[in-house]
């Protein structure tokens, strides 16, 4: 990393340090394509550009969606104009190349060694051009999945479900007689340590899955780790917990077992606590939730608990 660095003539920032690192440990990942399509286009690599660069691939702050949205057009910009310049340079390399091309046959009678250095320099303006077409192929495809990745900014990556951000306006649209309810699958730590991340991976999969199909008229959000809050609209707390009753056992019944391994995983369960949204709004009935999944959890998990209503 560090040859990188003074090969570039960048400083030993912990900023370009956590860059580089990333873009050759993730050469599959946004920053690392980012950087691809800089280097190929010709553009040189400053310290301030580094900067400019992980910022405008950052998500968005939820909460200043004015300078979410500025953010979002100045990166569009930064790689319109990156994309016009490498097709110019393209085109302009293109047309010298044909140039090249057709004055070789007006030099039949010159020199052998200068019609070998006319030849060079065609192979190396189809091997630039080449490079070019490719740089401006790989910036086309860093914008495209640049707008994808803004736009799913309120989904969960790996369960596909909303994330907190993406039910913040859900849960501000909620009102008095909706339900909320904090769902955290048990023993989530041992299942991770004793058959690994990947199996933890796949459960968090199974479990939005099956959850989604058991609440499909309401919203699910992936709260984080292997916590999840449901919003159950115009649901009472007797209706609501007939639901996530019939969710915990849709999940009781699945068997997992290790792709690898073959090794029996056994039952996946979870706790819940579940809060009617009262007089002390959305906030309250989150808070009182909570509470209530932590009375499941100390009750022996695999429980649901009602919530007090709040006073």
């Amino acid at each position: 990393m560090l040859k990188f660095l003074t090969d570039h003539g960048l400083s030993d920032s912990p900023e370009n340090y956590a860059t580089i690192h990333e873009y050759f440990a993730a050469p599959d990942k946004l920053l690392a394509k980012a950087v691809d399509a800089l280097l190929m286009s010709g553009v040189q690599l400053t310290d301030a550009g580094i900067l400019e660069l992980r910022a405008s691939l950052e998500p968005a702050d939820g909460n200043n969606a004015d300078a979410g949205q500025h953010e979002r057009l100045e990166l569009r910009q930064q790689a319109r104009h990156l994309a016009e310049l490498t097709a110019r340079a393209a085109s302009a390399n293109e047309q010298f190349g044909k140039g090249l091309t057709s004055d070789l046959g007006g030099l039949y009678q010159a020199p052998e060694p200068l019609i070998s250095q006319v030849r060079d320099m065609i192979d190396r303006t189809e091997a630039t051009e080449r490079q070019l077409a490719s740089a401006l192929a790989q910036i086309q495809e860093l914008r495209q999945e640049v707008e994808a990745e803004r736009g799913n900014a309120g989904r969960d990556a790996l369960t596909g479900l909303l994330n907190r951000r993406g039910i913040e306006a859900q849960l501000a649209a909620a009102g008095a007689g909706d339900t909320i309810v904090m769902i955290d699958l048990d023993h989530f730590k041992q299942l991770n340590d004793g058959h690994g991340h990947a199996v933890g991976d796949r459960i968090l999969k199974v479990v939005a899955s099956s959850l989604s199909d058991c609440l499909e008229s309401h919203e699910i959000a992936r709260w984080g780790g292997e916590e999840f809050l449901a919003l159950l609209s115009g649901t009472g707390s007797k209706a609501a917990k007939a639901l996530i009753e019939e969710a915990a056992e849709a999940l009781r019944e699945r068997h997992f077992r290790s792709r690898d391994s073959g090794k029996r995983i056994g039952k996946v369960t979870f706790s819940a606590g579940l809060a009617v949204i009262g007089k002390g709004g959305v906030e309250d009935a989150i808070a009182r939730a909570d509470a209530a999944l932590y009375e499941a959890k100390d009750a022996g998990r695999d429980q649901i608990v009602v919530a007090k209503a709040s006073k």
